[in-house]
């Protein structure tokens, strides 16, 4: 089995001495995890967050008749950037000119979710914002120690996840390495 990564976005396949040229989609990682999608002999797979690895148009439409693989795009777990490919593989309405349903968030617009938006605003667009996405916030606001605590309240009501205790526990972690390094330090031991 054949796997496909990164790579220039058009492929080019040998037909009976020709070349022909496929149209293919650009689809990126929106997880911390990696993901895999077996399509006949060959397996999409995405190794990190961020990644992008392109499609086959064809088989993208195939695949989306597997409730499994329309969940991974609903749920924002995998993002295609392209409006037009979205309304051709039906993830967005033909007459979208933002988009409605397949939403994911960049670095800044994660940021000034949690810093600048007012709480109404924030309530409104998080319930438009798919569960990965949801997530990402989440571990955005742990990752950079980001604290509003009517925001937290907000998203532990809905996720149940605690930022406030992550952010918490991430200290108390960080503390006791320090602790364990300048312990080993004065012991005379190699780090």
């Amino acid at each position: 089995m054949r796997t496909v990564s990164e790579f220039d976005s058009l492929a080019v396949f040998e037909l009976k001495g020709g070349f022909i040229m496929e149209r293919m989609v650009m689809v990126k990682n929106m997880i911390e995890s990696q993901l895999s999608i077996p399509f006949g002999m060959v397996k999409y797979r995405w190794l990190k967050r961020g990644q992008v690895v392109p499609m086959p148009f064809e088989a993208l439409q195939q695949l989306l008749w597997n409730e499994g693989v329309k969940l991974m795009f609903t749920n924002g777990m995998l993002y295609i950037d392209s409006m037009q490919d979205k309304k051709d593989l039906g993830l967005e309405s033909a007459d979208a000119t933002e988009p409605e349903l397949l939403i994911a968030l960049n670095e800044q617009q994660i940021e000034e979710m949690l810093k600048t938006l007012p709480i109404d605003v924030f309530k409104k667009k998080l319930s438009t914002l798919p569960d990965a996405q949801i997530d990402n916030l989440i571990d955005y606001a742990i990752e950079k120690n980001i604290i509003d605590y009517n925001k937290c309240a907000v998203l532990k009501e809905v996720t149940g996840r605690d930022i406030m205790a992550a952010i918490q526990r991430k200290a108390d972690i960080e503390a006791e390495e320090k602790r364990e390094k300048e312990k080993r330090m004065s012991e005379g031991r190699r780090i």
